[in-house]
């Protein structure tokens, strides 16, 4: 939830927001509902934990602004300085 990570176009530092934990926080709390709600239809356990599974992160991915340029950027400040 808090990892920072490069762009690979641009390598560029990102850092996911408060935004991206809570997101993740209220995305998760009814999907654990909806497991046992599968249960009479998905019989197969495991089944229904990657129907959940790809909802989440279908969720987490189309939702914007969960993250942001870094301020903390050591690399930029390397190629500053190398230049």
């Amino acid at each position: 939830m808090s990892t920072k990570y490069r762009c690979t176009e641009c390598g560029a530092l990102h850092e996911f927001t408060q935004r991206h934990k809570l997101i993740g926080i209220i995305a998760v709390i009814p999907l654990l509902f909806l497991v046992n709600l599968l249960e009479p239809f998905v019989t197969i356990s495991i089944l229904r934990f990657v129907i959940v599974l790809a909802i989440a992160v279908t969720v987490m991915v189309f939702i914007p602004k969960q993250h942001i340029l870094s301020d903390h950027d050591n690399f930029k400040e390397e190629i500053k300085n190398n230049d």
